[in-house]
């Protein structure tokens, strides 16, 4: 039998480069997040934190983080990269239990991610299980950062931090993740 998938919308289109100028003039409202996952398909793979940092257009920040408990086994390979133990998980809250907090958080904002389209996708998938939809505009920092260092075939998220001087001691935590890039987007950067 198939595991039960919730319709995702396909991801927005991301606000193009060129775009982003007339966008900060604006005072938009920001959003960065990470996700953590136990894995990159969905389903059977679920998330299993969420980190988030939302910028408003004044540059006052407010933060949001939880580990969440995915359901499901976190393969050794995940708990080696990301450093979330099933442990730290069995107890942790459903994303069901958090999706109207999370939906609050982040309403007016712009979702800001690298690459957004991961973080999104697992976003809308989880809403989904939860009965919800979700749908929020979307910037890319992994295409600002193509766009603005024109020549880089394929850039990671930890090439575009020593730019601005931002290090990420948590690289592969959700919210170390968020910490680490929102500098550049409160900056007006874009995170580029």
């Amino acid at each position: 039998m198939a595991a039960f998938r919730p319709r995702v919308a396909r991801p927005l289109a991301t606000l193009p480069p060129d775009d982003l100028p007339a966008l900060l003039g604006k005072n938009p409202v920001f959003v960065v997040l990470d996700v953590e996952a136990t894995g990159g398909n969905f389903p059977p793979e679920r998330m299993m934190e969420l980190g988030m940092v939302r910028i408003e257009s004044d540059g006052s920040q407010r933060t949001w983080e939880s580990l969440l408990n995915p359901e499901r086994e976190i393969p050794p390979f995940v708990a080696d990269l990301t450093g979330i133990r099933p442990a730290m998980v069995r107890q942790a809250p459903l994303f069901s239990d958090l999706a109207s907090e999370i939906d609050e958080f982040s309403q007016g904002a712009w979702l800001v991610g690298h690459p957004v389209s991961f973080d999104y996708r697992y976003l809308c998938y989880e809403m989904g299980l939860a009965g919800r939809t979700y749908e929020r505009p979307l910037l890319c920092t992994q295409a600002l950062a193509r766009h603005f260092f024109a020549g880089t075939a394929f850039v990671f998220f930890g090439q575009t931090l020593p730019r601005f001087g931002n290090s990420n001691d948590r690289p592969s935590s959700g919210f170390g993740g968020c910490l680490a890039h929102h500098r550049p987007v409160s900056q007006g950067d874009g995170g580029c």
